[in-house]
């Protein structure tokens, strides 16, 4: 006959034994790190479709690479436009206000194009050099209209 700690002990076995086994760990996905939206360095052929005699860009951060150029003319009625490079294509964006290039150099600007919506939202004013340009540091949004988003954080540059 077979003691009752032995039996126990089988009856634990076979039921480790028969348990279906842990499933496998997906590997992480490197994709995933990578934010939604990746804008890359704005190009001489987009800045050259550009309308309006004064500039303003948005350099990245931590590389200075510029995500976004924009240009305006100076009045209340004007708009402005914006170039970005977006998944290797660049694109001409819409201003959605108008204020000409005074609007833009104080509160950034909203741009828009077939499927990207760009926000540019200036903070406080960069100590630097004495120039005629205005530097402040800024967040770059850019939005899909399914709800995806990357945010870059830089500076905002306007002047001649």
């Amino acid at each position: 006959m077979m003691k009752p700690a032995a039996a126990f002990a089988l009856s634990l076995a076979l039921a480790t034994a028969c348990s279906p086994a842990d499933p496998p760990q997906a590997a992480p996905d490197p994709a995933a790190d990578e934010p939604d939206i990746q804008l890359e360095a704005v190009t001489a052929d987009s800045v050259n479709q550009l309308e309006g005699e004064l500039r303003c860009s948005f350099k990245r951060g931590d590389d200075n690479t510029v995500l976004l150029m924009a240009a305006a003319n100076v009045g209340d009625a004007a708009r402005a436009s914006a170039a970005i490079t977006l998944e290797g294509m660049g694109r001409k964006l819409a201003g959605r206000g108008q204020g000409g290039f005074g609007a833009l150099e104080k509160t950034g600007g909203i741009f828009s194009g077939d499927d990207v919506t760009v926000t540019v939202t200036p903070g406080e004013e960069v100590a630097g050099e004495m120039s005629e340009s205005v530097v402040q540091a800024a967040t770059l949004k850019v939005q899909r209209p399914e709800g995806s988003q990357q945010a870059y954080e830089g500076v905002w540059t306007c002047g001649p």
